[in-house]
Order: structure tokens, then sequence, then C-alpha cells
């Protein structure tokens, strides 16, 4: 199969997970030529096993799908696919047509560069860092790690679906509050790790939320959840699970700590 992955942006965080995740399960990218070998950099060691996994773009080649970012205005050249995969972050479903396979991505963590998600956790970063407390009045999200969405797109990428409305999120709601619990006991041993004072006060479970089971099917005002019914069915007919997300939060919220002190990512 051959997945043209220019899209709207080839080093989109998202996307290089879809690309990271598909290039094991024998999937072939094709991006634009400037964008190769860049590319080719970055995944040297991966190409070592896959040497096909991303080619450059072929005019005469017909893709089996293309993807692209839902509202992105630059010219791409993906007519040349059989189908097309449009992503979205927090788009509602009055968009689609009939035009493509849409995907629309809830709280995904890490967030993506500038998305309203990493301001919030920029902003968290800095009352943390003066000991102050944030405002936790917003919205709750329904966290889903970006390697989750991968193989659930990547598993799309590999089929024919019949739906043309995918959202994906995590099945259970965290509170504002309850996130930025978990995210400053985090930061609490990030910090001890960093200046040596690390006690055993540090690895104590304090305040952490209960965990309980949350229907697909669930669509009552307490959870204000996007449908999840299309993805379940579509990866239950594929691996007999369905959509059921693996990554705890407290490792998403690592790897969001770790950016910001790595890259300022945020």
């Amino acid at each position: 199969m051959t997945v043209v992955a220019l899209l709207a942006d080839a080093e989109h965080v998202l996307f290089a997970a879809v690309l990271e995740r598909g290039m094991m399960e024998g999937l072939t990218f094709t991006v634009p030529p400037e964008a190769l070998p860049p590319l080719q950099q970055r995944y040297a060691m991966a190409l070592k096993s896959f040497p096909d996994a991303i080619q450059g773009q072929k005019a005469h080649l017909t893709a089996d799908w293309s993807i692209e970012l839902i509202g992105d205005q630059r010219p791409t050249t993906l007519n040349s696919a059989r189908r097309r995969m449009k992503i979205g972050f927090d788009v509602d479903e009055g968009i689609k047509s009939e035009d493509g396979t849409f995907v629309s991505v809830h709280g995904m963590l890490p967030p993506a560069k500038n998305s309203n998600d990493a301001r919030v956790f920029r902003t968290w970063l800095e009352h943390h860092q003066t000991n102050t407390q944030p405002d936790l009045s917003g919205q709750p999200r329904h966290w889903c790690d970006r390697s989750d969405l991968a193989y659930a797109i990547v598993e799309l990428l590999k089929s024919e679906p019949t739906e043309n409305w995918f959202n994906l999120s995590g099945r259970r709601q965290w509170t504002l509050n309850e996130t930025w619990m978990e995210f400053s006991e985090l930061m609490n041993r990030t910090k001890a790790g960093k200046t040596g004072r690390f006690n055993i006060h540090h690895l104590e479970a304090r305040g952490v939320p209960s965990i309980k089971a949350v229907s697909v099917e669930s669509t009552s005002a307490v959870y204000n959840r996007p449908s999840l019914h299309a993805i379940h069915a579509f990866l239950e007919e594929r691996d007999g699970e369905g959509w059921r997300p693996k990554t705890p939060l407290r490792h998403s919220l690592m790897f969001v700590i770790a950016m910001h002190d790595e890259h300022q990512a945020l």
C-alpha cells in the first residue's frame, strides 16, 4: 500500500507519529522531493530495516491514500490518490462532505505546537514555577496519547472504511483539576530529580483521581464526549478489541514535560 504523506505538513507531530507507526506496519509514504532528504536523515535508522518506507513523490504514481490537514491552505498535489483522509483537531462533523474520510482528533497529548492545549500546559508550567494555582475552570478533556491516535489512523489507512467520519479521543473524561493534579505531581518529581532532592514523598500517590470504565456509546452530558462508535466498531472488526487507548495519562504528561525541557516546544 502507498500512502502520500506530504499532506499539509510532513513535519506535523501527528503525521510524524503516523509515519513512524506506518513504516513498522509495512506502509510506504511518498513526500515531495524537497521533503525527502530531511526525512531520510531523521528516520535513517528505521530506513535501514524498511528502505522503501519513504519515497519521493512521483507524478505517475497513484496512491491508495492521501492525508491532509483540514483547513490547510498550502498548495499540494494530492489528487493522484484513490482515497483522501482529512485530519483536523476538534472539528465539527458538520464540515464533512462526500469527498474523503474525515478524522477529528480531540485531546491529543503531547499537543501540537502553538495549539490551545499547548498554551494551557505552558501556562501551567509557569504557575508551577511560581507556586501559584492556574485557572482550572475550562472544559474537561478526553486526553489521548499520540501513539494511540497513530495506531487508529494507520489501521484506517490499511483498510477501506465504509464510514466517512471518525472521532478519536480518550474514553475517559479528565477535568482540568484532575489533569493539573497529575501534572503538578510529575513536575514536583522532575524538579526533585534535577536538584537531587528526591525524597520518599515524591513516590507517594497523593490525590490520584479514581479510574472508572466508560462505555463507548455513552452520550450523557456528564461526559460531553465525541461519539466513538464509528472507530470502535471499525477496530473491533479488525482487531477484536475496538477503540481502547492503552497509554496512561501520566505517561503522556511525562512527554509533555520532557518536550518542554528539551526543546521549549510548547
